[in-house]
């Protein structure tokens, strides 16, 4: 809660990131001349140990040369009024001037934030409905099955590549595109629920329905867009 809206912007990067290196480094092991499960997996967790440990490194770094004790500023009445203009109704601001004594509770701030907790809901519940559970049983639907591309590269670049590529884009956009305004937020975020249709069109497999889209391409824009 005292940490600038700019942190947070780069700790959600920071973390999207981290998972379209994840699926960068898988697509590298795959390509390893030697087709062995094992041994491609022990180099794509030896990868992510050495992240981790980087990662590591560069946290404690941080924590050693920024004091947390400054952003208890954003406490102070021009970073309530600032919040409260921007982000909430301006009748009812959600952070006071820390002399006065006001109670908070969690359903008075559920209350001034219920739009953007929506927003996150949806989200996240259309996120997991179809990723990776769903998109995970999609197959290519070029005839031959037995290439390079259908039987080793499909799914990694596809689906988990394309997927985090985008949560990626959607983060960084985010920093500097701010769209659309919180009025019609929430109305917005709900059309994703059209994903999840349009992604059980494509070439889902074992299917007892026919396919709709039967073209690559399809499921490819259907689960990059809503990232």
């Amino acid at each position: 809660a005292v940490v600038s809206t700019q942190s947070t912007g780069g700790y959600l990067l920071g973390q999207a990131s981290a998972g379209a290196v994840a699926a960068t480094l898988s697509i590298i092991t795959l390509s390893f001349p030697v087709a062995d499960a094992v041994e491609s997996g022990f180099w794509y967790f030896l990868s992510a140990t050495l992240f981790l440990l980087l990662a590591l490194i560069v946290y404690l770094k941080y924590i050693r040369e920024h004091d947390p004790a400054r952003y208890e500023k954003i406490y102070e009445t021009t970073e309530a009024q600032k919040v409260n203009s921007s982000m909430l109704d301006d009748s009812e601001p959600l952070l006071q001037n820390k002399d006065e004594d006001v109670e908070v509770t969690t359903w008075g701030v559920f209350k001034k934030t219920w739009r953007f907790s929506s927003v996150n809901f949806v989200t996240l519940l259309v996120t997991l409905a179809c990723f990776p559970a769903p998109l995970s049983a999609l197959t290519s639907t070029l005839p031959d099955q037995t290439t390079t591309w259908t039987r080793t590269y499909f799914k990694a670049v596809t689906v988990f590549f394309l997927f985090n590529f985008g949560e990626v884009v959607g983060c960084f956009t985010a920093t500097f595109w701010h769209y659309p305004h919180r009025h019609n937020i929430l109305s917005i975020s709900l059309t994703r629920f059209l994903f999840i249709p349009l992604i059980f069109m494509c070439n889902l497999q074992p299917r007892t329905i026919p396919v709709w889209f039967v073209h690559d391409a399809f499921p490819i824009l259907s689960h990059f867009l809503p990232c």
